[in-house]
């Protein structure tokens, strides 16, 4: 999949993304803006590059009058348990308070394994920061370490079914930080990407008003032998996380608490099912005084160009207008395309949306439109190298909406996941009070 995935990326020189090739990998150099921190990021050579020792640089810098933060993100997200390793060159953990450098692993915002040189905007904080999410954390190298200005670090995490385990090593081995995670409610299963991170804390400027490097000398991925989406769950029983089986494929089943809209999910069978004739059912519920969202995401994350099929046997036209029901592919904030049955929060409004992050958007389906109330729709998009084409069409064949997305700074080019959402806009209450439900009959993904 990753070969074919770079031969495409290769042909289609007509699109903005940048991309670079250090230790044997390719990667996506981030460009736009957004979080975290609401940060500008910059791809420019001036601003990430590889040296002529093969060395990746990633900066913080003012151009005119504007902070630049910098990212990088592998191009293919399949990369499951297994040894995180990076050797930064350059001494990150006496960067200035405001400003983080940060190497992890990504599937979303609940699965996510992050080390992080940062102060927080404090001085006196500790200089290192370990997370598994969305629940542990741990910080280590204190302010006045003897370490904190040490060169030629190697940052590492071992991840395994069970724990995860960070360790910080100097070039002679000695160890300087290490912490284990056995936090059960934290530690991931399914597969994501890796990314480097330099940005801004709230896009505060640094203290010291001046620009900053990370230089990494090397990045390797050495995996564990059983993969999270393969048939061998005896290793996970012992976690909270939930699985299902639908349309031939695996989906986990989130829980917690967290975006969009800082939501409560549920996992439970009461709120996420797969029913007798094989239809999958997402809900919004109130158990006891809480409203709950609901979400599934497939454990594969290597979905790439093609086109993507949903056929939702409810109806999704007229929810609530706080609620939102999602069919989507994603990477990360900025690479990512929505189909979003929802009015924003207001009765008069489109009652669908289409977008490819971070640029485009389209609205459709007036909210006094004959369709509103329509059942068995297919919801589907056409994602190639140069557009993203958007349809909605009944049962009988009628496309009742329909929108080409040629935007190149917005069109991914990178692997990435599916999902589907019910969740309430900024965590509100429905209007009417009301559960409510999106039942979907199939789901196809055919590849280009």
């Amino acid at each position: 999949m990753l070969s074919t995935l770079g031969l495409l990326l290769i042909a289609n020189t007509a699109a903005a993304d940048t991309y670079l090739t250090w230790c044997g990998k390719e990667w996506c150099v981030r460009d736009g803006t957004g979080n975290p921190g609401s940060n500008n990021w910059n791809s420019s050579g001036n601003s990430v590059w590889v040296d002529e020792n093969q060395k990746l640089h990633l900066t913080i810098q003012k151009v005119g009058d504007t902070w630049y933060s910098t990212e990088v993100d592998t191009t293919s997200a399949n990369y499951t348990y297994g040894v995180y390793s990076w050797t930064v060159s350059s001494p990150i953990l006496n960067l200035d308070p405001n400003i983080v450098a940060t190497m992890f692993y990504r599937h979303n915002d609940t699965n996510e394994i992050d080390i992080g040189a940062t102060q927080w905007g404090w001085m006196y904080s500790d200089r290192l920061n370990y997370g598994v999410a969305p629940n542990a954390y741990q910080s280590a190298i204190p302010y006045d370490s003897p370490y904190q200005n040490a060169t030629d670090v190697t940052y590492s995490f071992d991840w395994e079914p069970t724990y995860v385990h960070f360790t910080a090593k100097l070039s002679n081995g000695t160890v300087i930080s290490d912490w284990n995670c056995t936090d059960q409610t934290s530690i991931p299963h399914v597969e994501g990407g890796v990314t480097m991170q330099m940005w801004l804390m709230n896009h505060l400027a640094p203290i010291n008003g001046q620009n900053a490097e990370m230089v990494l000398s090397n990045f390797s991925y050495v995996p564990f032998s059983v993969a999270p989406d393969t048939s061998d769950t005896s290793d996970t029983s012992d976690t909270s996380d939930t699985y299902l089986n639908w349309c031939g494929k695996e989906w986990w089943v989130r829980s917690g608490t967290g975006n969009p809209g800082s939501n409560n999910w549920n996992s439970s069978g009461n709120s996420v099912w797969v029913d007798e004739n094989q239809k999958l059912h997402l809900t919004i519920q109130k158990v006891g005084d809480t409203w709950y969202s609901t979400e599934v995401d497939t454990t594969s994350a290597n979905y790439t160009y093609g086109v993507y099929s949903w056929t939702v046997s409810s109806s999704i036209l007229n929810l609530d207008p706080n609620i939102v029901a999602a069919m989507f592919f994603r990477h990360n904030d900025t690479n990512e395309i929505d189909i979003e049955a929802t009015q924003w929060g207001w009765i008069y409004s489109d009652r669908l949306s289409y977008s490819v992050q971070p640029n485009a958007y389209q609205s459709t389906i007036p909210y006094d439109s004959p369709y509103q109330n329509a059942t068995d729709v297919t919801y589907s998009f056409d994602w190639e190298p140069t557009y993203v084409h958007f349809t909605a069409k009944l049962s009988n064949g009628t496309v009742i909406s329909d929108w080409n997305c040629t935007d190149q700074t917005s069109i991914p080019h990178v692997a990435g996941g599916v999902a589907m959402q019910m969740w309430l806009m900024n965590h509100l209450a429905p209007i009417n009070g009301q559960n409510a439900e999106m039942v979907l009959s199939d789901f196809s993904y055919i590849p280009a």
